[in-house]
């Protein structure tokens, strides 16, 4: 499966991800795998730099 994926065009990590999800979860599971494994990651990094960005234009204006 793994060298299928290789022939695929686009991110090989996403195609197996939802692959594995729908291997143990079927259509929930390939869903949860595609958000979370994908997104969430992306997510969290935006969430914990805007935080950081926030803080240091605060300490800069008072």
């Amino acid at each position: 499966m793994l060298g299928i994926g290789y022939t695929l065009p686009g991110p090989i990590a996403t195609k197996m991800e939802i692959y594995i999800g729908f291997q143990e979860g079927r259509y929930l599971g390939s869903f949860l795998a595609a958000v979370f494994a994908t997104v969430a990651p992306s997510l969290i990094l935006m969430l914990t730099l805007m935080v950081l960005l926030y803080n240091i234009w605060n300490l800069s204006a008072s």
